[in-house]
Order: structure tokens, then sequence, then C-alpha cells
């Protein structure tokens, strides 16, 4: 028996084999893609999250090389701080991503208070120790603010069972 009469007589696999076989796979792929698309979302907010965390890391630099100078000439550390928004974001290597205009820092007690910038169309915020990504602005830079609700949810990461009391 040679190589050629042996693939002759061999049958392959069915039009409804190969139909129930796609059909698997289809519903497989149809299973597990919602859940890739969670991943991919995650790791969106994990980015920038962490060039928020530059950031963050930048800005603490400038306001402690700057609380000096602020002392020394009895100019306001916020207004400073202000006026290095772009030496800050070149420090975080964002200075071609954001717009300064958008960067907000509030300072107080001579410390970083908050921050927020706008990075790939989201919010990156820092406050209360933590950064964190939203969607709408905090600091009033844009028309759509949070309601108290919203806020809460965001920020406390409160259940929503507890938060049933702020809803109207």
């Amino acid at each position: 028996m040679n190589l050629i009469s042996f693939y002759k007589n061999k049958d392959g696999f069915s039009l409804i084999e190969l139909i129930v076989v796609i059909a698997i796979i289809v519903i497989l792929a149809a299973a597990v893609a919602p859940n890739l698309s969670w991943f991919v979302k995650d790791a969106g907010e994990a980015e920038l999250i962490a060039q928020g965390k530059v950031v963050l890391i930048s800005t603490e630099t400038k306001i402690a090389d700057l609380r000096k100078i602020a002392t020394d000439t009895g100019q306001s550390l916020q207004d400073l701080v202000d006026m290095k928004k772009e030496d800050i974001l070149k420090e975080a290597e964002l200075i071609e991503e954001v717009d300064p205009d958008t960067f907000v820092i509030e300072i107080k007690n001579r410390q970083l208070y908050y921050f927020e910038f706008v990075l790939d169309g989201q919010y990156v915020c820092y406050n209360d120790g933590k950064v964190y990504v939203n969607k709408t602005s905090q600091a009033g830079n844009s028309d759509s603010l949070l309601s108290v609700y919203q806020f809460l949810i965001n920020k406390v990461k409160v259940p929503a069972m507890e938060l049933s009391l702020f809803k109207e």
C-alpha cells in the first residue's frame, strides 16, 4: 500500500461534525470574551494609576524643593507649585500627554492635599493618600460634577445598600 492510496481511502470529517466543533468553539469564545474586556479595562486603569503615582512622587519632590523658597521669599507655596506644574509633568514624563491647564494641585498645611489631571480622557486624582481614576472632575474642571452619592461610591467604596440613604 502506497501513501497516495492510503489517503484516498481515509474518510474526512463530515459537515455536521465540523459544524458541531465550530459551534462549540463559538460558544466558548462567547463565554470568555466578556471576561477579557474586564482585563483590558483593569489594565488601562492600573496604567493610569501607576502614572498618577509617578506624578505624585514628582509633585511631592517639587513641593519639598519649593517649601524653602516659599519660606525665604514669603511667597505662597500654592502659587509656587502652580507655576511649576510643567516642570512636574516633565519630571513625570507626561508633558506631551497632559495639558498643564487641566492639572490641578491643592496644598494644605504646606503638604500636598489633592491633585487631578486628565489623561486618556479620564481624571487621575490623588486624595486621602490614594491615587484613583474617575471619569469626572472633582475639582470643578468639568460641567458634570459628581453627586454626593456618586462621590461616596467612587471615593469610599461603601456597599450600595448602605448608600441607599443618600439617594433622592
